[in-house]
Protein backbone atom coordinates (compact mmCIF):
# COMPACT_ATOMS: atom_id res chain seq x y z
CA UNK A 1 0.00 0.00 0.00
CA UNK A 2 0.74 3.44 -0.39
CA UNK A 3 3.05 5.63 2.33
CA UNK A 4 1.28 7.48 4.68
CA UNK A 5 2.21 10.92 5.80
CA UNK A 6 0.88 14.05 7.59
CA UNK A 7 -0.43 16.31 5.25
CA UNK A 8 -0.98 20.00 6.08
CA UNK A 9 -3.68 21.20 8.37
CA UNK A 10 -5.04 23.50 5.31
CA UNK A 11 -5.30 19.92 3.37
CA UNK A 12 -6.98 18.00 5.93
CA UNK A 13 -9.46 21.06 6.40
CA UNK A 14 -10.07 20.51 2.76
CA UNK A 15 -10.94 16.90 3.14
CA UNK A 16 -13.28 17.19 6.43
CA UNK A 17 -15.70 20.22 4.24
CA UNK A 18 -15.66 18.64 0.54
CA UNK A 19 -18.28 16.33 -0.23
CA UNK A 20 -16.46 13.22 -2.91
CA UNK A 21 -18.44 11.57 -5.21
CA UNK A 22 -17.87 8.42 -6.52
CA UNK A 23 -18.31 7.77 -10.35
CA UNK A 24 -18.42 3.91 -11.10
CA UNK A 25 -17.05 2.84 -14.66
CA UNK A 26 -19.14 0.21 -16.15
CA UNK A 27 -16.30 -2.66 -15.41
CA UNK A 28 -16.38 -1.62 -11.93
CA UNK A 29 -20.49 -1.85 -11.45
CA UNK A 30 -20.14 -5.55 -13.44
CA UNK A 31 -17.11 -6.78 -11.60
CA UNK A 32 -18.69 -5.51 -8.17
CA UNK A 33 -22.14 -7.39 -9.11
CA UNK A 34 -20.22 -9.94 -9.53
CA UNK A 35 -18.37 -10.30 -6.42
CA UNK A 36 -20.77 -9.69 -4.36
CA UNK A 37 -22.67 -12.49 -5.54
CA UNK A 38 -19.99 -15.02 -4.65
CA UNK A 39 -18.83 -13.30 -2.09
CA UNK A 40 -22.27 -11.81 -0.16
CA UNK A 41 -22.30 -9.86 3.02
CA UNK A 42 -18.25 -10.85 3.11
CA UNK A 43 -18.25 -8.90 0.05
CA UNK A 44 -19.80 -5.33 0.73
CA UNK A 45 -17.92 -5.40 3.77
CA UNK A 46 -14.51 -5.47 1.89
CA UNK A 47 -16.11 -2.69 -0.70
CA UNK A 48 -17.13 -0.52 1.90
CA UNK A 49 -13.25 -0.81 3.76
CA UNK A 50 -12.05 0.15 0.32
CA UNK A 51 -14.60 2.57 -0.80
CA UNK A 52 -13.85 4.28 2.84
CA UNK A 53 -10.46 4.41 2.74
CA UNK A 54 -10.28 6.13 -0.67
CA UNK A 55 -12.62 8.63 1.13
CA UNK A 56 -11.06 9.23 4.44
CA UNK A 57 -7.67 9.55 2.22
CA UNK A 58 -7.97 10.32 -1.49
CA UNK A 59 -3.93 9.60 -1.92
CA UNK A 60 -4.28 6.34 -0.28
CA UNK A 61 -2.26 3.16 -2.87
CA UNK A 62 -0.22 3.82 -4.89
CA UNK A 63 0.66 6.06 -7.74
CA UNK A 64 0.36 4.94 -11.33
CA UNK A 65 1.27 7.96 -13.33
CA UNK A 66 3.13 10.64 -12.50
CA UNK A 67 1.06 13.17 -11.63
CA UNK A 68 -0.50 10.45 -8.88
CA UNK A 69 -4.03 10.98 -10.35
CA UNK A 70 -3.98 7.37 -11.54
CA UNK A 71 -3.85 5.42 -8.14
CA UNK A 72 -4.40 1.48 -7.10
CA UNK A 73 -5.18 0.38 -3.70
CA UNK A 74 -5.69 -2.75 -1.81
CA UNK A 75 -8.08 -3.84 0.95
CA UNK A 76 -6.49 -7.69 2.29
CA UNK A 77 -9.08 -9.69 2.75
CA UNK A 78 -9.60 -12.63 5.19
CA UNK A 79 -9.78 -16.38 4.69
CA UNK A 80 -11.55 -16.52 8.38
CA UNK A 81 -13.68 -14.18 7.57
CA UNK A 82 -14.15 -15.54 3.58
CA UNK A 83 -13.49 -11.58 2.62
CA UNK A 84 -11.89 -10.82 -0.60
CA UNK A 85 -8.95 -9.27 -1.81
CA UNK A 86 -9.84 -6.24 -3.39
CA UNK A 87 -7.43 -4.13 -5.88
CA UNK A 88 -9.37 -1.21 -6.88
CA UNK A 89 -7.86 0.99 -9.63
CA UNK A 90 -9.64 4.86 -9.32
CA UNK A 91 -8.38 7.88 -10.50
CA UNK A 92 -9.46 11.20 -8.74
CA UNK A 93 -10.75 13.48 -11.73
CA UNK A 94 -11.27 17.10 -9.33
CA UNK A 95 -11.18 17.75 -6.01
CA UNK A 96 -14.65 16.10 -5.39
CA UNK A 97 -14.92 13.34 -7.90
CA UNK A 98 -13.18 10.34 -7.76
CA UNK A 99 -13.83 7.71 -10.69
CA UNK A 100 -13.71 4.11 -9.82
CA UNK A 101 -11.54 2.28 -13.11
CA UNK A 102 -11.04 -1.13 -12.42
CA UNK A 103 -11.42 -3.47 -9.58
CA UNK A 104 -10.53 -6.97 -9.30
CA UNK A 105 -11.83 -9.12 -6.30
CA UNK A 106 -9.80 -12.68 -5.59
CA UNK A 107 -10.34 -15.13 -3.10
CA UNK A 108 -7.99 -14.31 -0.32
CA UNK A 109 -4.41 -15.69 0.42
CA UNK A 110 -4.16 -13.79 4.07
CA UNK A 111 -5.76 -15.76 7.16
CA UNK A 112 -6.93 -12.69 8.94
CA UNK A 113 -7.85 -9.21 7.70
CA UNK A 114 -4.72 -6.67 7.69
CA UNK A 115 -2.00 -9.32 6.12
CA UNK A 116 -2.11 -10.97 9.14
Amino acid sequence: MGKSFCRSAEAQQVRRTVDISFVEDAAVTDALDGALFEWQEPGVRAWEAITWAILDNPEVGMPVTESGNLRLVEYPGSVDDNEPTVFLLYERTAINRITLVDVKFTQSKYQQAGKA
